[in-house]
């Protein structure tokens, strides 16, 4: 009976929001193109940082005996989210054609410069991926030449009578944070784009950040003797291929010359400095088949010694933590330090989000509920490197049955951790649940 319950929400919700938006629609205007001459984003417009907490990077139990300069390189992330949509040519009623990108919006605290350093080269991507030009890194369709496909497409399959073949192309732009710290923040776009036919095609590409100086970080900035990084780098590969049994069948058979498609993968873009290692990763259809994927290939810290510069290798994480939440209306002013501000909702209930310790890789995300799966990923809205006894503002709207807010976090020891905010139905206080203990069957009942 709840998941009868559940099924029939949901189509409600659904419908309601398909209603609301076939109404805009129409209306929709182009986003704003990015100026690649922009002032970087402020810093959090909520209470001002006045003592950063402890440096990540620094084996260190005591807080206040670090200086202002070991206390700065706290990194967060603000995503903000760009879509428009367009219409047949014809009679402007069918959609022909979604266009979206995500922007992250970068602040590294006590680096202003390095952080609007960082703003500028990802506003250039943005240029690049919403005209078409080429801004010297990469290259887009862009807008306005998916438009064209799209009418073109349209145009064919309605004089043609080819009813069957799809009408709506999409283009989609999303940013994930792989790693970031004191010295590295590494960013992956992954950029998907539908032309019709049976499936999409998408794309990763890397991109490494000094968070100290601003300035991207490419293969040979990363070591001494780049070569030698270069070769070390093509036989760990080589050695991946040899031993991991869900590579060697995703790769069999696949490529006539698999060395050298493997050597191929060492270059600017497939690559990115993650927490456990270097990462190479491959394009779809380069070294396996389409249902395989994208392809990494994980090469730990410790076997880069003596080939990469210290200074990229990741400290060791220190301390505990985890997260409580109420209301801002019950936190006495002063009494935690709020880092940032986020809004889910424009009127949304004002809640707390306090790190009780240290967390790391903290992510707020919308979550999708689907019956007999369960929560799914959404749109992340912010990141924060870590957290210590510090406290994140958010506006939300908490529903009454399903949860749609998910909070991620690592500790030291590399767990993560999957809390959904809910609200109790015997007391209205607001509660973050486990994510894994909440099966589809009773996230409902759970939730109050």
């Amino acid at each position: 009976m709840m998941k009868k319950s559940l099924a029939i929400l949901l189509c409600m919700v659904l419908a309601v929001n398909l209603c609301a938006c076939a109404g805009d629609l129409s209306k929709v205007e182009l986003p704003p193109l990015p100026e690649v001459t922009q002032e970087p984003s402020a810093a959090p417009q909520e209470t001002e940082v006045t003592a950063q907490p402890e440096e990540v990077s620094e084996e260190v139990s005591e807080p206040e005996s670090q200086s202002p300069e070991e206390l700065s390189g706290q990194i967060i992330v603000n995503f903000k989210h760009s879509e428009t949509e367009a219409f047949d040519p014809e009679e402007g009623t069918q959609r022909i054609l979604t266009f979206a990108y995500d922007t992250p919006v970068i602040y590294v605290a006590g680096r202003d410069e390095a952080a609007a350093a960082i703003n500028e080269f990802i506003a250039r991507l943005d240029e690049t991926y919403y005209t078409g030009n080429d801004y010297g890194e990469g290259y887009s369709t862009g807008y306005y030449g998916l438009l064209e496909q799209a009418e073109d497409n349209f145009t064919y399959v309605r004089s043609e009578g080819l009813d069957i073949l799809p009408l709506e192309f999409a283009s989609d732009r999303s940013v994930r944070v792989e790693r970031a710290d004191s010295t590295v923040l590494s960013l992956v776009f992954t950029e998907y784009v539908y032309l019709g036919g049976a499936h999409g095609s998408y794309v990763d590409r890397g991109y490494m950040f000094d968070t100290v100086t601003g300035e991207r970080l490419e293969l040979d900035d990363l070591s001494g003797d780049p070569e030698a990084l270069r070769s070390l780098l093509t036989q760990k590969l080589l050695v991946i291929a040899d031993s991991d049994e869900e590579i060697q069948l995703a790769m069999e058979g696949y490529t006539e010359d698999r060395d050298t498609a493997l050597a191929a993968l060492v270059r600017e873009g497939s690559w990115y400095l993650g927490q456990d290692g270097l990462v190479i990763f491959s394009d779809i259809y380069e070294i396996a088949p389409y249902a395989s994927g994208i392809l990494h290939f994980v090469i730990p810290y410790e076997e880069l010694q003596g080939y990469l510069d210290p200074k990229w290798i990741p400290a060791q994480r220190l301390g505990e933590g985890t997260f409580t939440v109420k209301p801002m209306s019950e936190v006495e002013e002063g009494s935690v330090e709020i880092v940032d501000r986020v809004a889910f909702a424009d009127e949304g209930t004002e809640l707390c989000l306090t790190a009780q310790g240290t967390v790391y890789d903290v992510r707020l995300q919308n979550v999708n509920f689907v019956e007999d799966i369960g929560f799914i990923d959404a749109n992340v809205q912010w990141y924060c490197s870590y957290l210590q006894d510090s406290a994140v503002q958010i506006a939300v709207i908490v529903p009454e049955v399903i949860p749609n807010l998910r909070v991620s976090y690592q500790t030291a020891d590399g767990a993560e951790h999957k809390l959904v905010l809910s609200q109790s139905g015997e007391d209205g206080s607001y509660l973050l649940l486990e994510e894994d203990a909440l099966s589809p069957a009773d996230s409902a009942d759970n939730a109050g």
